[in-house]
């Protein structure tokens, strides 16, 4: 037995890990605010939380933030709880929010006297507003301004992000297939799309990014 355990011991050692990874100072926090939400000197337009999946949830906030700049507001965040539970595929939706739109994209409670608009008109009165519909108008146009704000905000945590797979000078493509909960026979025209469909969409994101199949 005591031949076993320093068996274990010298194993330990020849396998730890080199000293450059050993005792390196704690990187420093990237900020937690969404410079794509701010508009100083404006009043803030807060828009109603609509969980989904995460990436709808992402998507519904970061289209409120665009509305409200696109109408001259700072935006104040989506109103709402979200789950502190693992969800749909063991996501944290609250921490992927945080990374994508920055940690004040959601607040818990609505403002006090805060007046409510669901058109563009209600918003002619150039108040603090909430925002009730979960849709807005589209953009008449890409606002480059904000999407640049959009990037600088999640540049720190994206690049925390290593894509250890990823080798210099290829091109990796993700496809999301969305199999069990989307079948031929429930949703026949609404979500789901045959196996040869994807090949080929995959087929043609790789021809266009010069990837070899």
């Amino acid at each position: 037995m005591r031949l076993f355990f320093v068996a274990i011991a010298a194993a330990a050692r020849r396998h730890r890990r080199p000293s450059r990874y050993r005792h390196q100072p704690k990187a420093e926090a990237c900020a937690g605010d969404c410079p794509a939400c701010a508009l100083p000197h404006r009043p803030k337009l807060y828009s109603v939380l609509h969980v989904d999946g995460v990436g709808t949830t992402v998507k519904y906030i970061a289209e409120h933030a665009r509305f409200a700049r696109e109408q001259n507001y700072a935006y104040g965040g989506a109103i709402g709880t979200l789950p502190l539970t693992p969800q749909a595929h063991g996501v944290v939706q609250r921490q992927c929010v945080a990374w994508a739109l920055g940690t004040d994209a959601v607040v818990v409670r609505e403002p006090a006297g805060i007046s409510k608009a669901k058109s563009i008109s209600d918003l002619a009165s150039n108040q603090t507003v909430l925002w009730t519909e979960k849709h807005v108008p589209l953009a008449p146009k890409v606002d480059k301004a904000w999407l640049a704000d959009m990037r600088r905000g999640n540049a720190c945590r994206l690049g925390r992000a290593r894509l250890t797979y990823a080798r210099k000078g290829t091109v990796r493509v993700a496809a999301h297939l969305r199999r069990g909960d989307v079948d031929v026979s429930v949703q026949p025209s609404l979500r789901w799309v045959s196996d040869a469909c994807l090949v080929d969409a995959l087929g043609w994101v790789a021809g266009g990014g010069g990837a070899r199949a």
